[in-house]
């Protein structure tokens, strides 16, 4: 059962949605605050802006035709930084080694578009996506506080 990596299509977006939020709510609730994504349809309708967007690349991972995750990457002309997120996965196949698969993926397409820097942006409160940026190279440079 191999995983697949490939863009995500206009038939994909409910879905990546679906998954973004239900991964959004489970690390929100097991630290108590409220999520960033409040409900299925804002989930959906980011991945759609996003994938509308001319200046976005998004790649999901599947395996068996059942998505597990996706990823962003963004440009911002002229700016030669990139900015990579979000960063989602089911929540029943976190520590598969998904994450690490899809930010590869985000990163090689980076350095295909000759993007000199790469940003994301991190909750603090999710300790397992901290420690997969650290193995991608990322390093903390500011934190980021959620009032």
């Amino acid at each position: 059962m191999s995983l697949m990596i490939r863009p995500i299509e206009q038939n994909d977006v409910e879905r990546c949605g679906r998954i973004g939020y239900q991964t959004h709510k489970t690390i929100s609730s097991a630290h108590g605050y409220p999520s960033e994504q409040p409900s299925e349809e804002f989930g959906i309708g980011l991945i759609r802006s996003l994938l509308d967007n001319p200046n976005s690349w998004g790649i999901l991972a599947e395996r068996q035709g059942t998505i597990l995750g996706s990823i962003f990457i963004h440009k911002f002309p002229p700016s030669p930084v990139a900015v990579i997120g979000p960063l989602t996965v089911h929540p029943s196949a976190e520590g598969g080694g998904i994450g690490k698969r899809l930010m590869d993926a985000a990163l090689l397409q980076a350095h295909k578009q000759n993007h000199d820097q790469i940003r994301l942006v991190q909750s603090p409160s999710h300790i397992r996506s901290f420690v997969l940026y650290t193995k991608c190279g990322f390093i903390l440079r500011e934190p980021l506080f959620l009032m």
